[in-house]
């Protein structure tokens, strides 16, 4: 039996860069989302980070069409996040802490 997530999940890719926390060099990372929801993501990578790993995500939510006077705009969103999945396809981050900023028209 398949287990039922609580929240939708949508294929959506979007490029993001995730910072590995606690680690005495600063580890980047730059890929691309499968698939998100409110909690977390699916990053199909060939170098999965190890699971329980803390990372910060930053990612920019394409525009959107809103009221006239703005019609157009993004969002750079940061996550803090524990990579809770790690498979030799990629690698499943569960959100924690996120902040969201406009970046305006």
């Amino acid at each position: 039996m398949r287990k039922r997530r609580s929240l939708e999940r949508f294929d959506l890719k979007l490029p993001v860069i995730i910072e590995v926390l606690g680690d005495a060099e600063k580890k980047t990372i730059e890929l691309e989302t499968s698939n998100i929801s409110s909690d977390g993501a699916y990053f199909p990578t060939r170098r999965p980070l190890k699971r329980g790993e803390k990372v910060k995500i930053r990612m920019v939510l394409p525009a959107a069409r809103g009221k006239k006077e703005k019609p157009f705009r993004q969002a750079l969103v940061e996550v803090e996040g524990v990579v809770n999945r790690s498979e030799p396809r990629g690698m499943a981050i569960c959100f924690q802490d996120y902040w969201m900023t406009s970046l305006g028209v």
